[in-house]
């Protein structure tokens, strides 16, 4: 479960990345808002998925800073998320979901490189 949590965690803050830029740049549609804030849903179930799986792993001699790392994406995911249905804090929001992005990809390497720690 951390594997697929993690992966879907990084499609999902690419796709939101990828989207979310467009929405910015090129054109603002409601459409591509209600797709944006659902495939918001879907990456913060992903990332809470994984960090529970990141916690269960780590009781049978899991990685501990797999599963910190995966408990902190899944938060700053939580953060962006209430960023977003504020509004106003655009670029703060932007700045945020790239550090997102890069932290979710690093967790996904992790989660496929290194899921248990070294004895």
């Amino acid at each position: 479960m951390l594997r697929i949590g993690s992966l879907i965690t990084a499609i999902g803050a690419l796709a939101q990345f990828l989207l979310g830029g467009y929405m910015f740049t090129a054109d603002y549609n409601e459409s591509l808002w209600g797709g944006h804030n659902w495939l918001g849903l879907i990456t913060i179930v992903a990332a809470l998925v994984a960090a529970v799986a990141g916690f269960m792993n780590l009781k049978k001699g899991g990685n501990p800073g797999l599963a910190y790392h995966v408990a902190g994406t899944a938060v700053l995911i939580l953060v962006q998320y209430a960023l977003g249905e504020i509004g106003g804090l655009v670029i703060v929001h932007m700045v945020i979901g790239i550090a997102i992005l890069i932290s979710a990809i690093a967790m996904t390497t992790l989660a496929f490189r290194k899921p248990f720690a070294r004895k």
